[in-house]
């Protein structure tokens, strides 16, 4: 009664646990499905990002032209501008002394040409002197035109230079407002993706940790599907051959006890001999199980296990030939001078290690039946150590 209450109770906890484990697969599937949904919506952004990047690395250049363009547009209007001035003053100069030479043409007039006649010396110098006066008369007129009609070129000049300007500052103006916009959008869209990110990254987060729930969940539901599956493959074969007769230690020469796996490992002196704990049978030989080292395998004939397949593998040497009938206490081989130690443990009828057939294996795992090995050599006073 009290086996089956605790059998109850260990299937009742197994699938409570199985539901949890079951729950977590389909949130974590879940959990993906988001992540990978987010991780599309991230490179959607950023093929957005890139394309808006190069648009706006179009508008940039663009907006340097205009402002390239209107920086000389301002150059030449300074320019203009200061020739207007000078211009100014210029005009105003020579104004100033046009103004003061009729002054003083009014105050001692110049002379005439009847004046210059009489005052000359001779034909050559009256040439002379008429043309003296006629080149001041000349020059002056002449300087004060050019002075006027430079001043009215240059003040339209700045005059069309100014509306030039204003036209390239509205041109710019309208890129560096494109620009910005553009500059926003992308901003906008950067925003978008760093919070898709986070929300991944969140996800993933939560993902992690459920994987290492899962991995532990899985673990011990392995650990309980092993436990029952070498229950009942026992309970199923123990019973055929079952008697009250008791075993030796198989390994009473062990040297040094090593670890748990699929069986148990250990160290022997060299021509040591793994003992039959009852009277066995030698089912067979796999001569190169693992670095090429052989693995033997039989059947307990006697005892509360018999009917159980025990196996000793790697370095042992003048095996039992398969067929073989050993009374307790034969040697079933001995242990080789070289090699990678022994591992002694439970194997099913067709050689592979019961550890593979309940659970599967991975290297330096510790396994369920390898636990049970440590346990029934321990039962036997091998003093093996905890697993």
């Amino acid at each position: 009664m009290a086996v089956a209450v605790v059998a109850v109770g260990a299937s009742a906890s197994r699938g409570s646990l199985a539901g949890r484990y079951f729950e977590h697969q389909r949130r974590a599937s879940q959990l993906q499905s988001a992540i990978q949904s987010d991780s599309t919506e991230v490179r959607r952004y950023q093929g957005s990002i890139s394309a808006v990047q190069a648009r706006l690395t179009r508008v940039q250049h663009r907006l340097d032209v205009d402002e390239g363009l209107l920086a000389e547009v301002r150059t030449e209007l300074t320019d203009a501008r200061d020739r207007v001035a000078e211009l100014r003053v210029q005009y105003a100069r020579d104004r100033q002394l046009l103004a003061q030479q009729l002054v003083a043409n009014y105050e001692t007039p110049p002379p005439n040409l009847i004046d210059v006649v009489v005052a000359s010396s001779g034909f050559q110098d009256l040439l002379e002197r008429v043309t003296e006066v006629k080149t001041i008369e000349s020059a002056n007129a002449r300087t004060i035109r050019l002075v006027s009609e430079e001043r009215i070129a240059v003040a339209a000049e700045t005059r069309r230079l100014a509306a030039l300007e204003a036209q390239r500052v509205r041109s710019a103006a309208a890129v560096l407002a494109e620009r910005n916009q553009i500059a926003q959008l992308r901003l906008s869209i950067v925003d978008r993706e760093l919070a898709s990110a986070k929300d991944r990254a969140s996800k993933q987060r939560q993902l992690a940790a459920l994987q290492k729930t899962l991995s532990h969940e899985e673990s011990v539901l392995q650990r309980q599907a092993t436990i029952a599956a070498v229950a009942a493959f026992r309970s199923e074969r123990i019973p055929v051959k079952t008697t009250s007769g008791s075993y030796i230690d198989p390994l009473r020469f062990v040297d040094r006890w090593e670890r748990t796996d699929q069986g148990v490992d250990a160290t022997m002196p060299v021509g040591a001999p793994i003992l039959a704990p009852t009277q066995v049978k030698i089912l067979a030989i796999e001569p190169a199980w693992y670095a090429g080292q052989p693995l033997v395998y039989w059947e307990l004939l006697a005892g509360p296990d018999a009917g159980m397949e025990q196996y000793v593998a790697e370095e042992i040497t003048n095996v039992a030939p398969p067929g073989a009938i050993l009374q307790q206490g034969q040697a079933i081989a001995r242990y080789a001078a070289s090699g990678t130690g022994i591992e002694y443990g439970w194997s099913t009828p067709d050689g592979v290690t019961l550890a593979v057939a309940t659970t599967g294996y991975e290297e330096g795992e510790v396994t369920p039946a390898g636990v049970n090995m440590r346990n029934w050599l321990n039962s036997l006073g091998a003093n093996a150590g905890p697993s």
